[in-house]
């Protein structure tokens, strides 16, 4: 009703027109939120912010090469747009062989440069001097998210959330979630009743986290997000912890030389795969990731291909990750 109201003023005022798409958006409203986004470029071509979300929109409705335009041209107008040169990262795993060199090099670079923005708040060095090298002492292992609420991440970091062996490891959960719901209460409970550490700390600064985890004395820090929304790769950037770890959340390389493994297995990253990553790759045996289903899942119903005589295949999923390559290859198995 406020980006209304100030329309109803100014027609042509730029940042309404593009935060009243962005709430569109949010609704699935496409085409109302692509003609606001038209019309704040056309009121104001140099305003990065709205190629940016106009690059959302177009990968939500699963234009990706338009989608890379737009974020190509946001950063022609703010080399240093986080948002748009994340989005832009994303985007990259949707249209293009993860092995390739553009997609490989992509995230090299802008590890660098995202890791040079942050130099002046890199933390002192964890020297062997400084480390509590106490025989049989607990590992503290961190995890830092903003995703554990009703969201597909959580559903794989339930298991390490809740299982690691308290004899062993200290845990400590950082949880970014800006709107927790019962999930997160769930989670939590499931930490507290491991012995762990859970902090809210959406609210702080990336900075002052990073100092938060390093008073902590996170030994091992794992970030769950990767290059999706609302990660915390800046405190990995500034080396919150001495040893730093991804996993789950993204399926490419944050890009940072500050961040030392990534977890996988052999079947999404082979051992002669051509990807090349900054990190070091730690593969799992069997499968990298564990799904805990929901508690208030309904019993599974029986199989209609028993009664219809035939398969039928369904997806639930981001329209992004239907490219006419996913369609072909759903193609050629069901042909089968």
């Amino acid at each position: 009703e406020c980006y209304m109201a100030a329309l109803n003023i100014r027609p042509n005022f730029p940042q309404s027109l593009n935060n009243l798409a962005v709430v569109l958006t949010s609704q699935g409203k496409a085409g109302e939120a692509l003609a606001l986004l038209q019309a704040a470029i056309t009121a104001s071509p140099g305003y990065a912010e709205a190629h940016n979300n106009l690059g959302v929109l177009q990968r939500d409705v699963g234009a990706i090469s338009d989608a890379l335009s737009s974020y190509e041209r946001a950063l022609s107008l703010a080399p240093d747009s986080r948002n748009a040169g994340q989005n832009r990262l994303l985007a990259l795993n949707y249209i293009f062989p993860g092995e390739g060199a553009a997609v490989c090099t992509a995230h090299a670079a802008w590890g660098e440069g995202f890791q040079a923005l942050h130099a002046a708040h890199m933390l002192p060095e964890v020297t062997p001097a400084d480390r509590d090298v106490t025989p049989g002492r607990r590992l503290r292992v961190g995890y830092v998210s903003p995703d554990l609420f009703t969201h597909s991440v959580s559903y794989f970091a339930e298991a390490p959330l809740s299982r690691h062996s308290r004899s062993r490891v200290q845990l400590y959960v950082y949880s970014c979630v800006g709107k927790p719901d019962v999930k997160t209460v769930r989670l939590r409970q499931q930490v507290a009743a491991n012995g762990g550490v859970w902090r809210d700390v959406g609210r702080l600064p990336e900075h002052q986290l990073a100092q938060l985890i390093r008073q902590d004395g996170i030994d091992i820090l794992v970030e769950l997000t990767g290059h999706t929304a609302n990660n915390r790769l800046a405190v990995c950037a500034m080396r919150a912890a001495p040893v730093q770890v991804t996993w789950i959340g993204y399926p490419n390389s944050t890009g940072l030389d500050a961040v030392d493994y990534r977890l996988t297995d052999a079947i999404c990253d082979p051992v002669d795969t051509k990807q090349t990553f900054t990190e070091e790759l730690v593969r799992l045996p069997g499968c990298f990731l564990c799904y805990t289903p929901a508690p208030e899942a309904p019993p599974v119903a029986p199989l209609p291909a028993a009664a219809n005589g035939f398969v039928t295949f369904g997806s639930f999923n981001n329209l992004a990750k239907i490219t006419p390559q996913v369609l072909t290859l759903w193609g050629r198995i069901l042909n089968r």
